[in-house]
C-alpha cells in the first residue's frame, strides 16, 4: 500500500516571525542537513543587527506534512532590494532537498522587492539551481558574477601525504622560520579547545590583530564596531554549540598569533586571523596555520577545511588542495523597469571589463 506523499505549504514571516519556535525549527532543520553556520538563525540575526539594521529579516518557508522543510533568509532594505549576507561565509537556503529549495526559492521570488541581489552562494550548491531555475519560472531575469574563488584544504587523507605535496620550499620555509622563533623562547601552541575565559581571550585577540597590518590600514576589528560586535556575538553563540575554537601561538606565554575559527558539521571554517606586527619577519600567522590543518588531518570529524578569502591570496593559495566558486546572483523583475535595469547592468559590465583590461594592457 503506497502512502500519499505529505503536501507542501509555502509560508513566509517577517523578522518579528523569527522568535523562539521558529529558531527552534530553524535550528533542528540546519543540524539535520549540516547546513552552514551562517545560514543558522542566530547568525542571520547577529549579521542582521550588525550589517543591515535598517532592514527587515524576511524569510521564506516551506513545511511539509506540519514540519519545517525549507528555509531562506531575505533582508529587505529601505531602498526596495532584497540581499543576502554579502559578508557572511556562505548563503543560500536550508532545505531537506533539492526539490524543497527550489520550492522555498519560489516563495522568496513572490516578495515585492526589486532587484535581489543574492551572495555569497556556493556555486555547485542546490541553492544556486533553486533560484536559477525559480527566476526562470517566475520571469526574472538573472545576472551572474563571481565573488570568490576560496580556497580549501581536503583533510580526509593523511597529513604526510598532504605535507609531502606541499612542496620542499614551503616545508623548508615553516621549519626555518620555527626555528628561529624557538632560538628568540619558549614556542607554544595552544589549540583553543577549551576556553575559560572566552571575553578576556576576544579582547586578547583583538588587540593582537590591531597591531598588524589591518590595524595600520583600520580594518582590525577593534577599529570596526558593526564588524566587531558581529564576530563577538558569532564568537558567543559559536561557543555555546560547541563549535568554537580560538587556537593561538605563544612565545614565552604571550600570544603572537591567533585563529577564530568555527568548526561544524566536518568543516573548519577560518573566520579571523591575526599575529603580533614585531614578529612579521616570522610569519607566525603562517606557523600557526600550518599547526590548524596539520590538527585537522588529525580530526576524524573534519573533513574539509575552508581558509576564507580568495586564491589570489597567494599566502592561502599555496596551501589549498582546491577551491570553490562563490556567486553573486542579481534577479530583476519581470516588469519593464527590471527589464532595462538587466540590460544596462548587462551591458555596463562587459565595457567595465574591456575598459579594466585596456588600462592594464591587457
Amino acid at each position: 500500500m503506497s502512502s500519499t506523499p505529505a503536501p507542501f505549504s509555502p509560508s513566509r514571516g517577517a523578522s518579528a516571525a523569527i522568535d523562539a519556535q521558529l529558531t527552534r525549527e530553524w535550528t533542528a532543520l540546519a543540524d539535520h542537513v549540516g547546513a552552514p553556520p551562517s545560514l543558522y538563525p542566530e547568525y542571520v540575526q547577529a549579521w542582521a543587527r550588525c550589517y543591515a539594521p535598517e532592514a527587515a529579516i524576511e524569510v521564506a518557508t516551506v513545511r511539509k506534512g506540519g514540519q519545517l522543510a525549507g528555509v531562506m533568509p531575505l533582508a529587505l532594505h529601505e531602498d526596495g532590494r532584497a540581499t543576502g549576507m554579502a559578508e557572511a561565509e556562505d548563503f543560500g537556503v536550508v532545505a531537506v532537498d533539492a526539490a524543497t529549495a527550489a520550492r522555498v526559492a519560489s516563495s522568496a521570488l513572490e516578495l515585492d522587492a526589486r532587484p535581489f541581489v543574492l551572495a555569497p552562494m556556493a556555486a555547485d550548491a542546490d541553492a544556486v539551481t533553486a533560484v536559477t531555475q525559480a527566476a526562470a519560472d517566475s520571469g526574472h531575469n538573472i545576472s551572474t558574477r563571481q565573488v570568490a574563488n576560496r580556497p580549501m584544504v581536503d583533510t580526509v587523507g593523511t597529513w604526510d601525504d598532504y605535507w609531502a605535496d606541499r612542496g620542499g620550499k614551503l616545508r623548508g620555509e615553516v621549519r626555518r622560520l620555527r626555528r628561529r622563533l624557538e632560538e628568540i623562547g619558549a614556542l607554544t601552541e595552544d589549540p583553543g579547545l577549551q576556553i575559560d575565559d572566552l571575553e578576556a581571550l576576544l579582547a586578547e585577540c583583538m588587540e593582537l590583530e590591531a597591531s598588524g597590518w589591518k590595524g595600520e590600514e583600520g580594518s582590525a576589528l577593534a577599529q570596526r564596531d558593526h564588524e566587531r560586535e558581529l564576530y563577538l556575538a558569532l564568537a558567543r553563540w559559536s561557543a555555546e554549540r560547541g563549535w568554537l575554537r580560538v587556537p593561538t601561538l605563544r612565545l614565552d606565554g604571550a600570544p603572537i598569533a591567533f585563529q577564530l575559527n568555527i568548526e561544524a558539521h566536518g568543516v573548519k571554517y577560518g573566520l579571523k586571523m591575526g599575529y603580533e606586527r614585531e614578529l612579521r619577519k616570522f610569519a607566525p600567522g603562517m606557523l600557526l596555520l600550518a599547526t590548524e590543518i596539520e590538527r585537522a588531518f588529525g580530526d576524524a570529524a573534519i573533513e574539509l577545511y575552508d581558509l576564507e578569502g580568495d586564491m589570489s591570496e597567494a599566502y592561502k593559495a599555496r596551501w589549498a588542495t582546491s577551491s570553490r566558486q562563490y556567486l553573486e546572483l542579481t534577479l530583476f523583475s519581470p516588469t519593464a523597469a527590471g527589464r532595462a535595469a538587466w540590460l544596462a547592468q548587462s551591458r555596463l559590465r562587459p565595457a567595465l571589463g574591456r575598459a579594466k583590461r585596456a588600462l592594464s594592457g591587457e
